[in-house]
């Protein structure tokens, strides 16, 4: 799927001074969004490609963690965080208040809600549990 180049040229022009700021203050291995924004059209592309087959994960014998932030953005993640619970036979669920979809990422200009320090401790204690 190719993004209009019109569009294309809108987005880059709404993003480029955020994307430089957050650059220019990023360590070389951080996942700023110019490095992650290539891989985010494969995201909905996944979603399309996997619709109506929630029951296929109904025999997923792994523990699994659901984890999710209670601002409901992007507005489809909730259904979605919603059916996987109801279908993943073991599974924890971790509602972050005041979060949504970016919260896993560094704060910044393009994430200003990202606390990647509220959910590491989550992520800790369910890889450390035996």
């Amino acid at each position: 799927m190719q993004v209009p180049g019109a569009l294309r040229a809108l987005a880059l022009a709404a993003t480029g001074a955020d994307d430089e700021k957050e650059d220019s203050q990023a360590a070389g291995d951080d996942a700023t969004m110019r490095k992650v924004a290539p891989t985010l059209r494969y995201e909905g592309l996944l979603l399309a490609e996997a619709a109506g087959t929630i029951s296929r994960y109904a025999d997923v014998a792994a523990d699994v963690l659901l984890m999710g932030g209670d601002l409901k953005r992007p507005a489809f993640l909730r259904p979605a965080f919603d059916a996987f619970a109801r279908t993943l036979p073991h599974n924890r669920q971790l509602l972050f208040p005041g979060l949504d979809h970016g919260a896993s990422g560094d704060p910044g200009p393009a994430n200003r809600g990202g606390q990647p320090a509220a959910l590491a401790p989550a992520i800790r204690s369910f890889f450390s549990q035996p």
